[in-house]
């Protein structure tokens, strides 16, 4: 089996491997607050990485949990009105549906590579 340190985390307990994703998503979280600002615009973009990231390296059930955490994230804190979990905008709308379809889709079209190119998840203790 391929993948060296990439499955050395993919070994790890599902509730360990969540934990690293949400770890993941906050750090997505706090790098589009010290680049963007608090100001609303672009509120998905930088969660998309993180949610390919997070598949990646910890698998697809992380990385979902990422893609929902992210959308939360920019919703709640990025998308006007900013504070509450509304959208008073239709772009924004467009966006807030679009994004856990394409995060979700992301997740999967990564997953179904590794497993093609031979790096598979892994249960916790298996050699």
């Amino acid at each position: 089996m391929r993948g060296g340190a990439l499955l050395a985390l993919r070994r790890l307990a599902l509730p360990r491997r969540c934990l690293l994703a949400i770890a993941v998503i906050l750090a997505a979280f706090a790098l589009r607050a010290a680049v963007g600002g608090w100001h609303p615009g672009f509120p998905f973009l930088p969660f998309l990485p993180a949610v390919v990231l997070a598949t990646v390296a910890l698998g697809l059930g992380p990385g979902l949990l990422t893609a929902v955490l992210g959308w939360a994230l920019a919703v709640i804190f990025f998308v006007e009105p900013v504070g509450r979990p509304a959208i008073d905008d239709w772009a924004d709308l467009a966006f807030a549906v679009f994004f856990p379809a394409a995060a979700a889709f992301a997740a999967v079209v990564v997953e179904v590579f590794l497993a093609a190119a031979g790096i598979e998840a892994e249960t916790p203790g298996s050699p």
